[in-house]
């Protein structure tokens, strides 16, 4: 187990059958038994595992056209591991988060980002918050908040096939 995250090995040992076998009982491969693809899945959940698609395509060698993350906390580690499997950014991949940090701390790596002001966002949340409290017949509300594109260069249009 990888710190806190059951991974598919962990699955694969605990149901006594291969990694690969445990990939394909969790895509519900119509090749394995049903029987083997239920102990394979009914394992998964006991043990609390929850798939990684970011790991899954990265593996699989094939790239998406885009990795949306809400942190760029998140994004870094992400850059890491493509520039570690040879993908390309934004060649083969695009990356965009929702922080822009690198505009409070110029020296991390750059990133393209949507910025919405938190002091915006939080006014907004909170009087929305009050008036449902206030009264809890209001219907769902909808505030559409001003942002910022900050294009640094980890986005492309996709490649044509």
């Amino acid at each position: 187990m990888k710190g806190n995250r059951i991974t598919l090995k962990d699955v694969a040992e605990a149901c006594s059958y291969t990694v690969n076998t445990v990939s394909r009982a969790l895509r519900d491969d119509p090749r394995l038994p049903p029987a083997t693809r239920t102990k394979i899945r009914q394992t998964a959940v006991t043990m609390g595992y929850i798939r990684n698609s970011l790991a899954s395509t990265l593996r699989s060698g094939k790239s998406g056209n885009v990795a949306v993350t809400f942190r760029d906390e998140v994004s870094y580690p992400v850059m890491l591991a493509l520039e570690e499997k040879h993908i390309a950014i934004p060649r083969d991949i695009s990356i965009v988060s929702f922080d822009h940090l690198r505009g409070e701390i110029p020296y991390l790596p750059r990133l393209t980002s949507i910025y919405a002001d938190g002091e915006s966002v939080a006014v907004h949340g909170v009087r929305l918050l009050l008036n449902r409290i206030a009264d809890r017949s209001l219907p769902p509300q909808v505030t559409v908040l001003p942002v910022r594109l900050f294009d640094e260069g980890t986005t492309a249009p996709p490649v044509k096939s």
